[in-house]
């Protein structure tokens, strides 16, 4: 179903695979009145456009769709006491509102805070995108809770997901079907053999 759905979008947009920069440059100037992004086209709509004239649609069937990614902090295992004592200082200090604030407005809209206690600091509050954009941060944030992450179910994280994502089998199939028009039940067949061999290794 997504397959055939994005084949019928490729049919109404620019020729070829395209990359992050062309959709945000055909968005912007106007080529393409619709485009399918996350949050990092935000700082450009500031610099290039007028916030006022963009809208977000969610899709929504069963369960609303939402696009993103999580940026985590993490500790290795096994390394010396010294280096984990550290590292949790580390990591306790970046989890202060304030100090969350100063690394998320490194690119202000385009990446969110998970940390409530951000949008109350003034670094967020005063910061001239965030004012632009007006509610539409706080929409953006309240859709964090319905973010699924590819490899991750419930507190399960699957860490074969990343030989899955580092093969490229699912991006070749998107674009083998949607601009190399392949036939899509024998690309989705030859594109699980791929990954049952895959997952076969280990």
């Amino acid at each position: 179903q997504a397959l055939t759905y994005y084949r019928n979008l490729a049919a109404n947009t620019m020729p070829g695979s395209n990359d992050i920069m062309e959709v945000k440059d055909a968005f912007m100037n106007g080529t393409a009145p619709m485009a399918i992004y996350s949050t990092y086209i935000l700082p450009a709509v500031i610099k290039e456009g007028d916030p006022k004239n963009v809208g977000f649609v969610v899709p929504t069937e069963k369960n609303s769709a939402v696009y993103g990614m999580l940026t985590s902090l993490t500790i290795t295992a096994g390394q010396k006491t010294e280096e984990t004592e550290a590292a949790e200082k580390f990591v306790t200090f970046m989890e202060q509102a304030d100090n969350i604030a100063d690394w998320v407005m490194m690119s202000p809209g385009a990446a969110l805070p998970v940390n409530k206690a951000v949008v109350t600091t003034a670094t967020w509050k005063d910061n001239d995108v965030i004012k632009a954009l007006g509610e539409l941060p706080n929409q953006l944030i309240s859709e964090l809770p319905n973010i699924q992450v590819f490899g991750a179910v419930g507190d399960k994280n699957f860490t074969r997901m990343g030989d899955v994502t580092g093969s490229g089998v699912v991006s070749s199939m998107v674009h083998n079907v949607t601009v190399g028009k392949a036939d899509l039940p024998g690309t989705l067949q030859a594109s699980q053999k791929k990954l049952d061999e895959l997952v076969e290794q280990r």
